[in-house]
């Protein structure tokens, strides 16, 4: 998750500023998931437009991994899957999908941010990031429609 992989960041650090450097934007996250007010001294880092370029990577990959979770199609039923484990399947999806949707709602990230936050997810799992081929929408046009 999110403070995991920020957390990374300071591990065996034992400067005490540099550390603090790191576990501010914790604080301000977990200030945040517990629905309290940011302070100016633990600045949410969903919403930090100054967060030091090694937290803003993490914070980015996390935040496209979401929106390509978030734009992903609802599933279709497989050749001989029960009903019951479609609607499983189903429910499992709209759950994180939902999940995904209050998530970058806590954000304050633009529409042409959350867009290239998609296309670099996109390009990282290998897929085409263009949205459209030879006149038609691709696969990626069609995320950005979901969104």
């Amino acid at each position: 998750d999110l403070m995991s992989d920020m957390r990374k960041n300071i591990k065996g650090e034992s400067d005490r500023d540099t550390r603090f450097a790191v576990e501010k934007y914790l604080i301000g996250l977990a200030r945040a998931g517990m629905g309290k007010d940011e302070l100016d001294r633990y600045p949410n880092p969903l919403k930090a437009k100054d967060l030091p370029a090694e937290l803003k990577a993490v914070r980015d990959e996390f935040v496209g991994r979401k929106l390509y979770q978030l734009s992903s199609p609802a599933p279709m039923r497989e050749k001989n899957e029960s009903i019951q484990k479609f609607k499983e399947r189903k429910a499992n999806y709209d759950e994180q999908r939902d999940n995904a949707k209050d998530f970058l709602e806590s954000t304050d990230f633009t529409r042409a941010e959350k867009v290239e936050l998609l296309r670099k997810e996109a390009k990282r799992r290998g897929q085409n990031a263009n949205v459209l081929y030879n006149g038609r929408r691709t696969a990626f046009g069609e995320r950005l429609s979901r969104l």
